[in-house]
């Protein structure tokens, strides 16, 4: 009554519950930074090594090996345009670059979103696969 009075509010009881997303809390909770490592190109290995048991982690590092894969197809492409250079003529080779330029570019953009979507999933303690490229992490058996 005297709370009232002076014009402080009552305490209120609290009635927050902990929600869980098919995974214990504790082991999303601890690990998230550890899981936005996988999305970093080749600091994957980090989580494989340190974290290789949780569930939560293993999925993100296999979205992340393949999403390393991908953003290397741009860097194996041009291994390759490389060893044929020698026998093209310098107009053709010129536009091939262009055309290279061209799908490297693609493949950044796309991989810059991919990573960006990645990072959302374990901020948000999801376990939702990369779009076009997640499916292809149900290759990897660890």
């Amino acid at each position: 009554m005297d709370e009232q009075r002076f014009g402080v509010p009552p305490p209120q009881t609290s009635t927050v519950q902990n929600v869980s997303v098919g995974f214990p809390q504790t082991s999303v909770g601890t690990n998230r930074n550890i899981a936005i490592l996988a999305y970093i190109s080749l600091l994957v290995i980090v989580p494989m090594i340190v974290s290789k048991d949780d569930p939560f982690i293993k999925f993100h590092v296999k979205q992340g090996l393949v999403l390393l894969i991908f953003a290397m197809i741009p860097w194996i492409l041009s291994q390759i345009l490389w060893q044929i250079y020698i026998f093209l003529p310098y107009g053709m080779y010129a536009s091939i670059l262009g055309i290279y330029g061209l799908i490297r570019l693609v493949f950044g953009i796309a991989t810059a979103v991919f990573v960006v979507i990645g990072v959302r999933n374990v901020v948000n303690k999801r376990q939702e696969p990369l779009p076009f490229l997640g499916s292809f992490a149900k290759l990897f058996t660890f």
